[in-house]
């Protein structure tokens, strides 16, 4: 049973940000999580549809913040030149509600998985004395796995 000096001193679910109700949350066990194969399912729907769209918004987001970045010297810019997400849709392994203030908030943590074959190209301009060179970089493979 929990300590009492501990449950006073712990925020109450009103007063608490999402990420301390993230933090309390206890490891999932298998019994804990909502079957959300359906959410996959219409993910992978929407992937198949979408796709091209997010690609490019993930590119354009990407190129943002790389020109937002403080680059070494050496480095003038960094651009992104192709983005490809792969046929296979990311997936939801699980979801978990959060207590909430009341019933009409809805809060949910949810672990997200890709292991894709993501695909991006990036063009690397380097400041040498006298010249500049162009270093095509490639990152693929990208795989990801978080809770949101």
């Amino acid at each position: 049973e929990e300590d009492a000096s501990l449950r006073h001193s712990r925020p109450s679910a009103a007063t608490m940000s999402l990420q301390q109700k993230i933090d309390l949350e206890p490891d999932w066990g298998e019994s804990d999580q909502e079957t959300v194969d359906w959410l996959n399912m219409a993910l992978s729907k929407m992937w198949q549809l979408y796709r091209p769209n997010w690609e490019a918004q993930m590119a354009t987001s990407l190129q943002k913040t790389l020109d937002d970045m403080e680059l070494p010297a050496l480095v003038k810019r960094v651009r992104v030149v192709a983005l490809s997400l792969s046929s296979r849709p990311m997936r939801i392994p699980s979801i978990k509600p959060l207590a909430t203030r009341s019933n009409q908030n809805v809060q949910y943590v949810a672990r997200v998985r890709y292991t894709g074959l993501t695909r991006f190209k990036l063009l690397v301009d380097l400041n040498l004395p006298g010249r500049q060179v162009h270093v095509p970089v490639w990152i693929s493979d990208v795989d990801l796995d978080a809770k949101m």
